[in-house]
């Protein structure tokens, strides 16, 4: 993790990155044992849907607003 902070990333960066991954690790077996989410989620109730609907937004709106402000620099494509 240390390397990870010396390359410039901070503290939340890694989290975010870690959890990132984690989750798109847990995607990919699901999809290898040919389990789908939304089939999952569809199955739900209402409530249960939106309650996950609205914790993804809010995780995609927390990770904009925590980037909000950044200079153009810092965009990965900067250069290209």
């Amino acid at each position: 993790m240390r390397q990870l902070l010396e390359m410039g990333l901070g503290r939340t960066d890694v989290i975010v990155l870690v959890i990132a991954i984690a989750v798109l690790i847990v995607a990919d077996l699901l999809h290898e044992k040919e389990i789908s989410f939304t089939a999952w989620l569809l199955q739900r109730k209402i409530g249960v849907r939106y309650a996950v609907y609205l914790a993804v937004c809010m995780v995609l709106l927390l990770q904009v607003v925590a980037d909000f402000g950044q200079p153009a620099a810092s965009f990965l494509y900067f250069q290209f």
